[in-house]
């Protein structure tokens, strides 16, 4: 994963999400010019406040990690991190059209933090109707990321979004600021074993995992 190029144009910002630690908007975006014709594509900003640095490095390590180690194959495990950057409020209006918000603002925040994540289209789990093969999907993704070494370290249905609902839904996971990459085993069949005693609750999974 590279430094956020200054060359990368951002346009119609849209507040996904907001919380004392962090905040997600969701952008168009473009390599060139303002006014060149490079095709618009959609990503994901995720902005730490300086008070929150270590979330924002954790994610970071965590992504470049995933990177490293998943095959092309399994991408689908998790949002594809673009960039990464730290910006000053003056950048964050800049870029964003707006001021910064409360979240983000304080006496330490002379830095913010920045992620670039690809946008997933898909629904929260907690939207997604139940079934067998939804709770397989998310169990199968987590799963593998444990074989990456990675434990998520924040289970919950808000850090798990299903595309192409149906048939075939694939399970992406978000949200790795509370993540370890240097995890024993006990941890990783620890974390396990919390989510499915999780999403047991939603509905029944295959304790093989």
């Amino acid at each position: 994963m590279e430094e956020i190029a200054s060359q990368v144009v951002f346009s119609k910002p849209t507040l996904i999400s907001s919380s004392t630690r962090s905040q997600v908007i969701r952008c168009s975006y473009k390599l060139g010019k303002a006014n060149s014709s490079a095709k618009l594509l959609d990503c994901v900003l995720k902005f730490f406040p300086c008070a929150f640095r270590i979330s924002y490095e954790k994610e970071l390590v965590a992504y470049n990690r995933l990177l490293e180690l998943s095959e092309p194959s399994e991408a689908a495990l998790f949002p594809t991190p673009l960039g990464y950057a730290k910006w000053s409020p003056s950048k964050y209006a800049k870029v964003i059209g707006r001021n910064l918000p409360s979240i983000l603002t304080g006496t330490m925040d002379k830095v913010i933090y920045v992620l670039m994540l690809e946008f997933v289209d898909g629904l929260q789990l907690d939207s997604v109707e139940p079934s067998e093969k939804v709770a397989l999907s998310v169990m199968s993704s987590l799963c593998r990321i444990h074989n990456l070494g990675v434990v998520h370290g924040d289970i919950s249905k808000s850090n798990v979004l299903i595309s192409d609902e149906g048939q075939n839904p694939k399970a992406h996971w978000l949200d790795f600021a509370s993540s370890w990459t240097t995890a024993s085993e006990p941890q990783l069949i620890w974390e396990r074993e919390n989510a499915l005693q999780y999403f047991s609750d939603w509905v029944s999974v295959d304790r093989s995992f």
